[in-house]
């Protein structure tokens, strides 16, 4: 898997930064968080990166900013 030249991962500014999980709503994918908040676009680099990596998450096709996702499908802990 592998992701655009040009694609920025972003930083770990929010809150939920660092947890194991991505909550990034530029992704989609089992370890993708159950809600997905605009205002986490670009700030949970760490977790997205990571579970890219495992297959675990992938960029969503039809990402749209400002918009918030549901992920029915979240496996994760939290």
């Amino acid at each position: 898997m592998t992701v655009p030249a040009d694609f920025a991962w972003g930083d770990n500014a929010s809150q939920w930064a660092n947890d194991g999980d991505c909550d990034d709503p530029r992704f989609d994918g089992p370890m993708a968080h159950t809600l997905l908040l605009p205002e986490d676009a670009m700030h949970d680099a760490n977790d997205c990166r990571a579970l890219y990596n495992e297959g675990k998450v992938w960029l969503r096709a039809n990402y749209q900013p400002g918009v918030t996702y549901e992920n029915p499908g979240y496996a994760g802990p939290n």
